[in-house]
């Protein structure tokens, strides 16, 4: 118990890559793509769409994890609040998979954090 008290109040301890967030929602649409249908033809052409229509956002990030450069810049976003949108990707219902289908677009629009690390190109 000690230990979980002393590691939680710890800073920002891994150096995270400024496109992980956003690779990490592609990889949410196509792994939930497959969770929910079987299909892996279908889950990689989703991933390969997602490459296609949108532009990770390059954010940096300081030595406790704060976001310095980016849309969340100056807004005190932390580096673990950007995989925010890949999260709920990764949480969606096969119900709401199947509604959002192939509309990359609509699958960004689950969080406002898909905001800080995707821009939607087509």
């Amino acid at each position: 118990m000690m230990l979980l008290t002393l590691l939680s109040g710890c800073a920002w301890l891994a150096p995270v890559d400024g496109d992980s967030p956003c690779e990490e929602a592609g990889y949410a649409i196509a792994r939930r793509t497959f969770d929910c249908t079987a299909d892996p033809e279908l889950s990689n052409d989703r991933h390969d769409r997602f490459l296609e229509s949108t532009e990770c956002i390059p954010l940096t990030f300081d030595e406790s994890g704060v976001v310095t450069s980016g849309p969340g810049a100056n807004q005190g976003v932390l580096a673990e609040d950007t995989y925010h949108c890949a999260f709920l990707i990764s949480e969606l219902s096969c119900e709401a998979v199947d509604a959002l289908g192939d509309d990359i677009a609509a699958w960004l629009e689950v969080s406002n954090a898909c905001e800080y690390v995707i821009e939607v190109t087509k």
